[in-house]
């Protein structure tokens, strides 16, 4: 019997995987979404990403998924309503944010309203970017600083910490382009190890912080409990190293060739770049191996 056979819940990750390097969806990766829902295979986003960010992309092309946001804090139906929403205590949250922001790193801060910067950011990294480029004029370290944190789905907060009293946040992410920093601030958060999930998205220039037992593995485990499917039916494609865990609770799982090559030792096969496809390759795969078996 092929891999491929009896799949019927398919968790995607987006950047690196389903999106190519612009961030869009292409029309072949498009095409074979509906191809697989048309099949009866239950299609669910699993991102790092904030929920805003996936709720713009399926406005933009007018589809409809559920979707695992901000590694696994939120759960979304495919109707927009949310499953589940998991988020640092307000005390924990105050902790460990006093604690990134006195060691001066960029930080954004994910809540179910949107994703969020204190303006304090910006100071960091005016200070970040003088130490990485030294010989820099004033008004060349305020461009970069401004390329930086300048993001339409990012709005602006005086003091978060009072900001976010009221609201629960899901996520941090933290980026510091010295890697050698974000390597001395994983062995310094070891007083939170027990508190929070720390994970890699795309490099080692960053780090993603969600609650304890919070993961792409958690949410998926949950959604697919949720929907009624069974987790050894179930296939993960991914690229990076937040989607490991996906992978090990997947019946099947599938890195990009794009993926960092430390990602293969997890998967069962290798498909083509995100640059060429690679998710509808793998869909036409589950569809004429299903087709067969009929």
């Amino acid at each position: 019997m092929s891999m491929y056979s009896n799949i019927e819940l398919l968790s995607l990750d987006l950047d690196g995987t389903l999106l190519n390097k612009n961030g869009n969806i292409s029309e072949r990766n498009l095409t074979a979404l509906k191809e697989a829902s048309d099949q009866g295979i239950e299609i669910v986003f699993c991102t790092g990403r904030p929920y805003q960010f996936v709720q713009s992309l399926l406005a933009q092309y007018k589809i409809s998924y559920p979707a695992i946001c901000s590694n696994g804090a939120i759960i979304v139906s495919k109707n927009g309503d949310f499953i589940r929403k998991t988020g640092f205590p307000s005390r924990l949250f105050e902790k460990l944010y006093d604690f990134l922001m006195k060691r001066g790193f960029y930080v954004e801060i994910d809540s179910a309203s949107g994703s969020y910067i204190d303006v304090q950011i910006q100071s960091n990294m005016r200070v970040m970017m003088k130490e990485i480029y030294p010989k820099a004029r004033e008004d060349q370290i305020v461009k970069a600083t401004q390329r930086k944190i300048n993001n339409g789905d990012i709005q602006y907060v005086p003091h978060a910490v009072q900001t976010f009293k009221q609201e629960e946040i899901l996520k941090l992410f933290v980026y510091d382009p010295r890697t050698e920093k974000i390597a001395k601030l994983k062995k310094e958060m070891a007083a939170f190890y027990d508190l929070v999930e720390i994970t890699e998205s795309g490099g080692n220039d960053n780090l993603e912080i969600t609650l304890s037992q919070i993961t792409k593995a958690s949410g998926l485990i949950f959604y697919a409990s949720y929907g009624g499917y069974s987790l050894k039916n179930t296939a993960s494609i991914g690229d990076s190293f937040n989607d490991i865990g996906m992978f090990e609770v997947s019946g099947l799982a599938i890195a990009m060739k794009n993926a960092d090559p430390s990602i293969f030792a997890y998967c069962d096969a290798v498909i083509g770049d995100h640059e060429l496809d690679g998710v509808a390759e793998f869909i036409h795969q589950i569809i004429s191996t299903n087709l067969e078996r009929r």
